[in-house]
C-alpha cells in the first residue's frame, strides 16, 4: 500500500501538538477505557487480549502520523492484512476495527482542550476514513477471492 494517502495537519499546530500530548500523556489508559466501552456496546467478538493489542497498534499509527515520521509502522500493517484476511471475515474485521478506531478517535477528541477538538476531529475523521479505504484495498480482493464476504 506504498503511497497511501496519509493525513496530517497542513502545519503543525497548537491543536496538532495538544493532541500528540494527549496520545503520549494517556496511551494505555486510551486503549484499556477504550476496550471497555468496545466490550460494554457488544460490538466485539474476539478475546479481550486481541483487542488491546489491535487498539495498541492504532495508538502506534496514529502516533506516527502525529509525529510526522515515515509510514514504515503503517505500512508494515498494511501489508499483513491480506494475510488477516484469509483467517477472519470481512464482517468480523469491520465490527472490530471499527468499533476500535471509533472509540479511540472518540476518546481522543473527549480529552482534547474544547480550543482544539474541531481541528483534532477533521484530522482524526480523515486519518480513519483513509486508513479505512487503505484496509479495504488489501483485504477485500482476498475476501471476494475466498468468498467470505
Amino acid at each position: 500500500m506504498r503511497g497511501s494517502r496519509f493525513p496530517r495537519f497542513s502545519k503543525v499546530t497548537q491543536a496538532h501538538d495538544h493532541l500528540k500530548s494527549v496520545l503520549r500523556d494517556s496511551r494505555e489508559d486510551l486503549v484499556q477505557r477504550s476496550t471497555d466501552i468496545a466490550f460494554a456496546a457488544g460490538a466485539i467478538d474476539l478475546p479481550r487480549p486481541d483487542v488491546e493489542q489491535m487498539l495498541r497498534a492504532c495508538v502506534a499509527i496514529l502516533d506516527e502520523a502525529l509525529e510526522g515520521r515515515a509510514t514504515d509502522v503503517r505500512n508494515g500493517f498494511l501489508a499483513a492484512l491480506p494475510d488477516v484476511a484469509r483467517t477472519t471475515t470481512w464482517d468480523s474485521t469491520m465490527r472490530g476495527g471499527l468499533a476500535c478506531w471509533g472509540v479511540l478517535i472518540g476518546q481522543l477528541v473527549a480529552r482534547s482542550n474544547k480550543a482544539h477538538q474541531d481541528e483534532a476531529t477533521t484530522f482524526l475523521s480523515r486519518f480513519m476514513g483513509d486508513w479505512w479505504a487503505d484496509v479495504s484495498k488489501a483485504m477485500l480482493p482476498v475476501h471476494i477471492a475466498e468468498n467470505k464476504l
